[in-house]
Parts: structure tokens; sequence; C-alpha cells
């Protein structure tokens, strides 16, 4: 949110701040793609590319809750 508020380019593709004249002058519309640029949409990954960033996300996160779940584990042990 910092970088994109500290960044008048940036902010104006996610939000907008009007006054009520030029509310007015829209019949009140509140379409937002009507007062903000709306990102571009990111080109596509080749699924060759993709796959494999994908399983080592999906491999850091199964090691991730498999170490939570031993701290957690333990931590309960030493409860009882």
């Amino acid at each position: 949110m910092l970088d994109i508020c500290s960044n008048t380019e940036e902010a104006r593709r996610h939000f907008a701040v009007v006054d009520v004249c030029e509310l007015a002058s829209n019949d009140f519309n509140l379409n937002v793609p009507r007062y903000v640029d709306t990102p571009d949409v990111d080109a596509p990954i080749p699924l060759s590319q993709a796959a494999p960033s994908f399983k080592s996300l999906a491999d850091n996160f199964e090691f991730g809750t498999k170490s939570l779940m031993q701290v957690l584990g333990a931590s309960l042990s030493n409860e009882r």
C-alpha cells in the first residue's frame, strides 16, 4: 500500500478521489473504471515456465506447514 500511495502514477491505477461536481457530471455513476485506470493484465506465462515455480512454492508451503505443526505440537505437549 505504501508503494502505491507514494507513487502518483501507480495510485491512479488503483483509486481516485473526485469531487461532487465530477460525480454529478457522470450522473453519480460509481463505476470504478470511469474514474480509475485499471492495471494492465499481465502477459500469460507458459505452463513450462510456471510449473517449476509453482512446485517450488508448493514444496516451501508444505515444508513451512510441517515446521509450524511441529512447533505447535511441541508447544502443546509442553503445556500439558
